[in-house]
């Protein structure tokens, strides 16, 4: 809440709409935890979308993306959508009982859904997880549209290291602000993260918190933050712009100089992050927007009712965003 040459899109025009040509990861196949491949269009199929809350302005943005794209080719789209991991297992089983013709779900919380996952594999009904993966165990169960969650976490701490080299820190140390520490993605992201850091030990992490995806939450943290590390605190890596952004009010607020004396960067990007690396006071991003994901993940959903048979594990290729090729990815950062 989380993961795209580019997590640009790849496109061809067909008349089913949108089809993008995504990376394999996985055996081919049709991925229906065990139903017959459907055939036929999207027209009158139920998918059920189990994401994020409307709230958060990265899953607000895809939810809508995605649901016109499908009801524009004719299927119905009930939303279930929550920030809270249990009530989302909650709605991932009566979902379940209502047997749709598709589940599609962002996993807030990876090992609360395992018995969803394979309770849904049972019963037939196919679920397709987008942005991160289901646990390994239920991973064939699935199909997925994944970010490419690894790939993101190392190009954030690739920015931080860039970002602090460039303002002359020989060493230094810095703060993670991450997602939802349940989601797999999250781990991804910061495993990846840490394993870039560890050959550059100048830079030390004073602490790691879990935002929740919250852009508020993240403010208060950010806040609290820099009064408790005053100037030890040289970085912050907030993991999508929206976290990564109050950093640098929060910095200003402390009487620090973002750009200068502290250097933030982010991911998941948005059109306030792109300003703002054009404006100087933040650093880098990268890819990983809802837009896009959004398209891929609906054109996955629409190949799939047409009977194409899909891969049935995709990953979405990300990118680095910095000042020096910031124009290159403004307009596919700029939908939300």
């Amino acid at each position: 809440m989380s993961t795209t040459g580019t997590k640009k899109l790849v496109t061809a025009v067909a008349t089913a709409g949108l089809v993008v040509a995504l990376a394999a990861c996985g055996d081919s196949g049709d991925g229906s935890s065990g139903a017959a491949p459907p055939s036929g269009g999207v027209k009158g199929k139920n998918v059920v979308l189990l994401a994020g809350s409307n709230t958060n302005p990265w899953a607000g943005h895809f939810n809508k993306v995605f649901t016109d794209a499908i009801t524009g080719a004719g299927g119905k789209v009930d939303q279930k959508l929550t920030a809270d991991a249990a009530e989302q297992v909650q709605f991932f089983n009566q979902a379940i009982s209502q047997h749709p013709d598709l589940i599609v779900i962002e996993i807030l919380d990876t090992t609360a859904t395992v018995a969803s996952i394979k309770k849904a594999a049972a019963a037939k009904v196919p679920v397709l997880a987008f942005d991160g993966p289901p646990d390994p165990s239920v991973f064939d169960d699935v199909m997925t549209v994944e970010s490419d969650n690894k790939g993101l976490g190392r190009i954030a701490a690739e920015n931080l290291v860039q970002g602090m080299q460039a303002a002359g820190m020989k060493s230094g140390n810095y703060v993670t602000l991450s997602g939802m520490k349940s989601m797999i993605l999250t781990q991804h992201r910061l495993d990846a993260f840490d394993a870039y850091m560890k050959g550059h030990p100048q830079y030390k992490q004073l602490e790691l918190v879990d935002t929740q995806w919250s852009p508020e939450t993240a403010t208060t943290q950010a806040t609290q933050l820099f009064a408790k590390y005053g100037d030890q605190l040289n970085a912050v890596y907030g993991m999508a712009d929206y976290l990564a952004l109050p950093a640098i009010q929060a910095a200003t607020q402390a009487g620090r100089t973002p750009g200068k004396d502290v250097v933030v960067v982010g991911g998941n990007c948005f059109k306030a992050g792109i300003d703002a690396i054009k404006a100087g006071t933040y650093f880098a991003t990268a890819t990983e927007d809802p837009d896009t994901l959004a398209k891929q993940t609906s054109a996955y959903v629409l190949d799939y009712f047409a009977g194409k048979k899909p891969e049935q594990h995709t990953l979405v290729k990300e990118e680095q965003i910095t000042k020096d090729n910031v124009a290159t990815y403004e307009e596919q950062c700029s939908h939300a």
